[in-house]
């Protein structure tokens, strides 16, 4: 039944790093049904009590909404896993190692942020961050200059997060 749209939905966040054949048998697990809704008919509305996933197929308007919704959870999601942890250098190195799979698994990465915009961010104070990012450093885990990093050693990066 929905062979049809396995590319769309093998395509979509929700199914990222996940092979094909993995899709196929989780869309198996959900039964999923096509329903269609007309332009200027609501999909849910607010208060609407709703258990399952939904996934436009068609509708470049929605889709690029629900996109990007899902990145700005997907945002969130992260923050919040940050502000949970109570050591300040092992959000340090998560936010490295998470940056570094977000580009590819780069040892390499340029910082979107200033220090101040980073230590907010994470929920540190500015010198908390650079007292930490001195102690990566130290350790041998990291090197820095400005808004760039590069990881030195990866399983010291993990061991912090780990401790």
């Amino acid at each position: 039944m929905y062979d049809k749209y396995l590319d769309i939905f093998a395509s979509s966040p929700l199914f990222k790093n996940v092979s094909r054949n993995n899709t196929e048998v989780v869309l198996d697990c959900f039964k999923p049904e096509k329903k269609i809704y007309h332009k200027n008919n609501p999909i849910l509305c607010t208060g609407d009590a709703y258990k399952g996933i939904g996934m436009v197929l068609e509708g470049s308007l929605i889709r690029n909404m629900l996109g990007i919704l899902s990145d700005g959870y997907i945002e969130t999601d992260k923050r919040l896993a940050y502000l949970k942890i109570k050591s300040a250098s092992a959000k340090i190195a998560l936010y490295i190692l998470n940056t570094s799979k977000d580009n590819g698994d780069s040892i390499n990465i340029s910082l979107d942020m200033n220090r101040s915009e980073l230590a907010v961010y994470l929920g540190l104070t500015r010198p908390t961050l650079y007292r930490e990012l001195c102690s990566l450093r130290d350790l041998g885990a990291i090197a820095f200059d400005k808004n760039s990093i590069t990881i030195i050693n990866l399983d010291k990066l993990k061991e912090k997060v780990r401790s």
